[in-house]
């Protein structure tokens, strides 16, 4: 197997467990299994989404040494932020956050009908935004520990 096709069959891995984890998590907050199944998925697919479209835009902002800049192999923190980047950022998280809670009152109110344990909409925005924070967060110190692990290994094979 490629060690392309062995980080993509680990992202997936990783985020299988995250869903078991807030499946078992979460099953006392939800009405039903089924619902619990289904906003959970929203929650997590939320999340990946979010991170995959963070890591793409923050991509296209890699340093690239420039001339006067010494020539540095690796860096702990790759990219360059500004404030457009920033804002990119915090808009594909906001609207993720929108349409996730959005689809998951949809589907409260078309399985379930009004639920009297739903706080309200701008309860639910804070709380789902605070959940793909946290998975974007932890997806970016994950990918760093990875980077800096990735490459002290390869320092200590090739010195």
């Amino acid at each position: 197997m490629s060690p392309t096709a062995r980080v993509g069959v680990l992202k997936w891995s990783v985020w299988i467990a995250i869903y078991a984890a807030w499946v078992l998590a979460s099953i006392n907050n939800h009405p039903t299994w089924s619902i619990n199944l289904i906003c959970t998925g929203i929650l997590v697919l939320a999340s990946a989404v979010t991170l995959a479209v963070v890591f793409n835009v923050l991509d296209r902002t890699r340093q690239e040494p420039g001339l006067l800049e010494p020539e540095i192999p690796w860096r702990v923190w790759p990219w360059r932020l500004s404030w457009g980047v920033a804002t990119q950022i915090v808009s594909v998280w906001l609207i993720t956050s929108l349409l996730t809670v959005w689809l998951i009152q949809a589907i409260y109110d078309r399985n379930w009908g009004p639920d009297p344990r739903r706080f309200g909409f701008w309860t639910n925005l804070f709380f789902d935004s605070l959940f793909l924070f946290i998975h974007g967060t932890a997806g970016i110190v994950v990918a760093l520990a990875a980077r800096y692990w990735l490459h002290a290994s390869n320092n200590a094979t090739n010195p």
